[in-house]
């Protein structure tokens, strides 16, 4: 994934809880990523701003994942997490360029969860329970400006239940697209 450098230290923090299947499957990249991309991908493919000839490549990415958004509802391999009763997950998320959207999905086991996505412009949003459980949750924020996002993942209501939680989150630039993983 293209990464600011605070993608690299949270990752360097948390990689420990992710299972080594999922692992495997993840590659940060700093500033160059058109030269990594240029070894897996043929330059066809890959956007212009990635050093490819690929200008249409924005639509494309777009429709296949909203396909994937509306069909898919198995987040079994995706992010899996933990939150411990009385705990919060905070998932950070730097953004860089303005209009950038970041775009969610996620559903918890048994259990409802508390969420929210706090703003640079709004630090104290005030997460709201719902049913992740019984139906996918989805979402899109279009960032307003560059800064700190952060998708919160509340269960400091519970104090017996830990809720676990699949997650799947992808930033979209204004100019092309950026999954949070990449190809080997």
């Amino acid at each position: 994934m293209l990464a600011p450098a605070i993608i690299h230290l949270a990752y360097s923090m948390f990689k420990h809880l992710v299972p080594q299947m999922i692992l495997d499957t993840l590659e940060i990249l700093g500033s160059d990523v058109g030269n990594h991309l240029s070894k897996c991908v043929p330059r066809d493919i890959l956007p212009t701003k990635y050093g490819g000839s690929n200008k249409e490549f924005e639509q494309t990415a777009y429709k296949h994942w909203k396909v994937v958004e509306t069909e898919q509802e198995n987040l079994e391999d995706e992010f899996k997490v933990k939150v411990a009763p009385g705990h919060k997950l905070e998932f950070p998320i730097e953004v860089v360029e303005f209009g950038t959207s970041i775009r969610w999905k996620f559903k918890t086991i048994n259990y409802d969860i508390a969420f929210c996505v706090r703003t640079p412009q709004d630090t104290t949003a005030k997460a709201r329970r719902l049913s992740s459980q019984k139906e996918l949750q989805t979402g899109e924020l279009v960032c307003k400006t560059s800064g700190k996002y952060m998708l919160v993942f509340d269960n400091s209501y519970s104090k017996i239940r830990s809720k676990t939680l699949y997650l799947s989150v992808m930033l979209v630039l204004p100019t092309t697209m950026v999954n949070m993983s990449c190809c080997n």
